[in-house]
């Protein structure tokens, strides 16, 4: 069985937290859309935004090893992963 790595990662959060990250398996480049498969993540404890920007900034929305890291460190309160159609 092959495993999947994330390729990017996008984050839906209010001014100062993030509740949800949505990590992408296709290259963002990759088209069409249709069938890439998405994993939401709902945070146990929102992240606070400012430690999020961090990594926007500096990684581009790409899942590198120091998003590995971090993310590694939450607690995950609930996952939805899908398809898009």
């Amino acid at each position: 069985m092959t495993q999947l790595q994330p390729k990017s990662i996008w984050l839906d959060e209010t001014l100062t937290n993030t509740y949800r990250s949505t990590f992408i398996f296709n290259k963002m480049d990759d088209i069409p859309y249709v069938g890439m498969v998405n994993m939401v993540i709902f945070w146990q404890t929102p992240i606070p935004a400012t430690e999020t920007e961090y990594y926007e900034n500096k990684n581009h929305f790409y899942f590198t090893n120091d998003e590995r890291s971090f993310y590694g460190n939450k607690i995950v309160k609930d996952i939805y992963v899908y398809t898009t159609k």
